[in-house]
């Protein structure tokens, strides 16, 4: 080989040894450029994961926020219930509780708001927790005097039962000496005259009704002139009279009487005898006797003509 051909290869080798080693550089830069590209990708994506945990994280608590302000009015609307003394100002702070709740849940999460709602919620809680006092002190008082009414409406209802029972008493008192305080007539027998003056039975030969019966002894009566009225009854309900005019009062009634009499009572036993001359002839059957005085009844008997 000349040294024309030496020289020429020698060129030939140096010029492939550079062209490698080039490639080597742009293999190697290529290589630190994909590492460098690769750890940037890893540190986004790590960026990105802690953005995404942060953004959790505020929006929990977002909503713990608002769960919080929640609470604080359902406190607020339970110890308003116990008392409305202050419901007009618990109604103006809830009013702001939802306020402050709605800009709450429509903001943008980010860590500036979020210590600014803090704030709000924190001067809401004060606020609440002073209503809240105020209303239970309130409450204790109010129970307090509510305990106090109590006892008072048991004490009155006591002594409303005592004056009831106390009445009740002076009712019964008053009830057994107006039962008392009235004449009563004993040993009533009625008894039918003939024209001979003898007892008969029959009807038709009756001419005239004699009443006998002795008016008792009661000291509670007041003596004195009394009338007494005698009313004999038909079975048919017929009240035996010798006029129309022949009435007195009985039971708020004007009632007809068959014949009366005066006496004179003085508190002791006293006989009576009343006579009634019939005006027609009497029919058969049951007839009903009853004795009045002073608007009571005396008593009652029966007989039973043939």
């Amino acid at each position: 080989m000349s040294e024309l051909e030496d020289d020429s290869y020698g060129e030939k080798k140096k010029s492939s040894v550079g062209i490698h080693i080039f490639y080597i550089i742009i293999i190697l830069l290529l290589g630190g450029a994909l590492a460098y590209l690769f750890t940037q990708n890893k540190e986004v994506k790590q960026t990105l994961t802690i953005c995404d945990t942060s953004k959790n994280n505020l929006v929990n608590e977002r909503e713990m926020m608002i769960h919080s302000l929640d609470s604080i009015a359902e406190q607020l609307t339970m110890a308003n219930s116990k008392n409305g003394e202050l419901s007009s100002e618990i109604q103006a702070k809830l009013n702001e509780i939802e306020s402050l709740k709605s800009r709450i849940s429509s903001m943008r999460v980010n860590l500036d708001s979020l210590n600014s709602y803090r704030r709000e919620i924190e001067s809401v809680r004060k606020v609440a927790i002073n209503y809240i006092r105020t209303i239970d002190s309130l409450g204790i008082a109010n129970k307090q005097l509510t305990d106090k009414n109590n006892e008072l409406a048991s004490k009155v209802e006591e002594q409303q039962k005592v004056d009831v029972e106390k009445t009740k008493q002076l009712e019964d008192l008053s009830g057994k000496v107006e039962r008392a305080a009235v004449l009563k007539a004993a040993n009533l027998t009625i008894t039918g005259i003939n024209s001979k003056s003898k007892p008969i039975n029959k009807a038709k030969k009756v001419v005239k009704l004699k009443a006998s019966f002795t008016i008792v002894e009661n000291a509670i009566i007041d003596p004195g002139q009394k009338m007494v009225y005698l009313r004999v009854v038909r079975a048919d309900g017929v009240c035996l009279s010798s006029g129309e005019n022949n009435t007195f009062k009985f039971d708020n009634q004007t009632i007809l009487y068959t014949e009366k009499t005066e006496i004179d009572y003085q508190n002791k036993d006293l006989p009576v005898t009343i006579y009634y001359n019939t005006t027609d002839d009497l029919t058969s059957g049951l007839y009903t006797i009853d004795l009045f005085c002073e608007g009571k009844s005396l008593g009652q008997g029966q007989i039973t003509f043939q």
